[in-house]
């Protein structure tokens, strides 16, 4: 995406993301214009099972959206499943 003008990165990136934003309900009372602010910032990120995203006591200002799969939350200390997150269907 480098390669490409600033409009068409900026483009594509809203069309790409915009949907997936406008589909999370907290985001739904916004105007476009926050909507197009935060497809710009969105990185695409895979992960295989088995991958840990951050541990406890960990801190991060990072917003994780499951397109596909399942992310299970895990209290290292008791050995426990806290929670299953996955993508709810409506």
């Amino acid at each position: 995406m480098q390669s490409f003008s600033e409009p068409l990165r900026e483009e594509i990136s809203d069309h790409m993301f915009g949907p997936v934003i406008a589909k999370v309900s907290a985001f739904s009372r916004f105007d476009h214009s926050l909507v197009h602010q935060l497809s710009q910032t969105i990185t695409v990120e895979v992960f295989a099972e088995e991958d840990v995203l951050f541990r406890t006591g960990e801190t991060s200002s990072d917003f994780y959206y499951i397109e596909k799969g399942e992310v299970e939350v895990f209290h290292e200390a008791s050995e426990h499943t806290l929670a299953v997150l996955a993508v709810r269907r409506t």
